[in-house]
């Protein structure tokens, strides 16, 4: 027999996505490793974007698309921002020697 819960929970985690349990165990509790792994997995398969934001967690992040983020230090909210900053650029020098793939800024402050 297959149970199917649907829950819907507010949170400033940057992942929607729904996650399949299995059967419990023993001790009357899921494997967490399970919920864990899965996100791992999707990461790794390019489905989500694994996030080190330095909030002290990871966090998972469904928008694959080129965007940098504000963080909220007061409440942890963490919010996309689809914006180009095309005048960051790297000093001349070392700009020799490195080619940039990607940049992404983190905006640190708090909400209004």
């Amino acid at each position: 027999m297959q149970l199917t819960m649907l829950a819907t929970v507010r949170s400033f985690a940057k992942i929607n996505i729904g996650l399949c349990i299995g059967a419990t165990r023993r001790d009357g509790f899921h494997e967490l490793r399970t919920v864990y792994q899965t996100l791992n997995d999707l990461s790794a398969m390019g489905e989500l974007s694994a996030l080190n934001l330095g909030t002290g967690s990871t966090r998972f992040d469904p928008n694959l698309e080129p965007h940098h983020h504000l963080v909220c230090e007061a409440c942890g909210r963490i919010e996309d921002l689809p914006h180009e900053f095309t005048g960051v650029l790297l000093p001349a020098q070392v700009a020799e020697t490195f080619t940039v793939t990607a940049t992404e800024i983190v905006f640190r402050g708090r909400c209004a």
